[in-house]
């Protein structure tokens, strides 16, 4: 019995320890999935790398600008941004979720696009995760992860919309005064 015990306790341990990799690693896998799948889309892809860009600004920025601090006992993964076990520069700050943002406009940015109900699914078992593991590890408040999310799929929004215009400007709806022509002086 006691043997078992053990064996249920490094099970357990070892699917946290997935869990927590796998949503710390969320927004990287969807970051590099939905490229991949794009790639046959030019215009959303290059949107959505623009898009992304906006993103990561806009949460540097609302971070800076709202200042509202990360809960306490977080745990660290990696420590890249810290000094003496304490967070350093933006990362102090947790409103809102980078993670939750990124994962958001990725998720929200791929339903508007790609449409595939298997990759869809995928998307939100990954989406879960992340804002499972920034939770279960104290990195952010659930209201902190809510406007991460909520952010970042207004950001998915406005880049597709604004993507979708774009096609129908150029290809869609063709006006003899877009066209630029050179005319012959002669």
């Amino acid at each position: 019995m006691a043997l078992y015990s053990i064996f249920i306790f490094y099970k357990h341990r070892m699917l946290s320890q997935i869990i927590n990799y796998f949503g710390f690693f969320g927004i990287f896998i969807l970051n590099i999935l939905t490229i991949v799948l794009l790639l046959s889309q030019y215009t959303y892809l290059l949107f959505y790398l623009i898009g992304g860009v906006l993103n990561f600004i806009l949460n540097i920025s609302l971070k800076l600008l709202i200042r509202i601090p990360r809960p306490n006992g977080d745990k660290h993964l990696f420590n890249i941004m810290n000094h003496r076990n304490k967070r350093i520069l933006i990362d102090k700050f947790g409103m809102p979720s980078g993670h939750a943002q990124s994962i958001g406009f990725s998720t929200c940015y791929a339903f508007l696009t790609i449409k595939n109900k298997k990759w869809l699914f995928f998307y939100g078992v990954v989406c879960i995760l992340t804002l499972y593991q920034r939770y279960n590890n104290k990195n952010h408040t659930l209201f902190q992860l809510f406007i991460g999310l909520v952010v970042g799929i207004i950001v998915a929004y406005f880049m597709y919309f604004t993507s979708k215009r774009y096609i129908t400007y150029l290809v869609e709806d063709p006006k003899p005064e877009k066209i630029i022509e050179f005319s012959n002086p002669l």
